[in-house]
């Protein structure tokens, strides 16, 4: 029966559906920094940014083109040195109101644009009233400005 098996798994792509839901859950949860910061749950707000990375990471698991990308215990067989330096670029959160801020940006930065260019690639349609939106809040209620480099 081994002898059967072919010898690799042809990717077909990243799941689609996955794709956009990842997508629209990141632009969600990261529109709830107003939420949290409103109320001052700054200790809430790490485990927040936390939701933001592993969304990062399987954003980068969804690039990879092969169809066996290894355990989820293995981060440098999956992803490449590139996408382990974009992870790394998040900083840790500290339970402040700047430094949730800051991390939450750098999440925005590394996940944005990369999900976008995926959309695009895949003809994935792009939520981008959602994700106006969200800047428009998050600037109402936090302070915070949309990156030009995220424009």
């Amino acid at each position: 029966m081994y002898d059967t098996l072919p010898a690799t798994i042809p990717w077909s792509g990243p799941n689609k559906e996955y794709l956009t839901y990842l997508i629209n859950e990141f632009i969600r949860v990261f529109g709830l920094l107003a939420v949290a910061n409103g109320r001052g749950e700054y200790l809430l707000s790490v485990a927040g940014v936390d939701l933001l990375r592993m969304m990062l990471f399987n954003l980068l698991s969804e690039e990879v083109e092969r169809a066996d990308k290894g355990g989820m215990l293995a981060w440098s067989r999956r992803l490449s040195e590139e996408q382990l330096d974009l992870l790394a670029t998040i900083p840790p959160a500290a339970p402040t109101r700047q430094s949730i801020i800051d991390a939450h940006l750098a999440c925005a930065s590394a996940f944005l644009p990369r999900a976008r260019r995926m959309a695009e690639r895949w003809e994935i349609e792009w939520p981008q009233r959602f994700e106006d939106a969200t800047w428009r809040h998050l600037e109402r209620e936090v302070g915070m400005k949309r990156p030009a480099s995220l424009m």
